[in-house]
């Protein structure tokens, strides 16, 4: 992604994980240029990834809800008046 121009801001990705191989660990998504944020890579779903521009600000929104498949973010910094935007994946 890094020689894509203009950059992207936001990448999300769902079904991350391989089918048959459950375990992952975080470090083998990493993408310079870009914080990573998922949910729980350790459980038994096929996880999600969204990479954000670390010139942007970025952090987790909590939601108490029983469906745990989601992730939920406030970005600051994407729109005119640095107001800011939920993404959800």
């Amino acid at each position: 992604m890094s020689n894509i121009s203009p950059k992207l801001k936001v990448v999300a990705l769902t079904e991350v994980k391989h089918k048959s191989k459950w375990s992952a660990n975080l470090i083998e998504f990493n993408i310079p240029g870009y914080n990573i944020f998922s949910d729980d890579l350790s459980c038994n779903t096929r996880g999600i990834i969204i990479y954000v521009s670390q010139d942007l600000a970025c952090k987790f929104v909590n939601v108490n809800v029983n469906f745990s498949e989601f992730l939920l973010l406030e970005v600051t910094g994407v729109c005119a008046h640095n107001k800011s935007m939920l993404l959800k994946s």
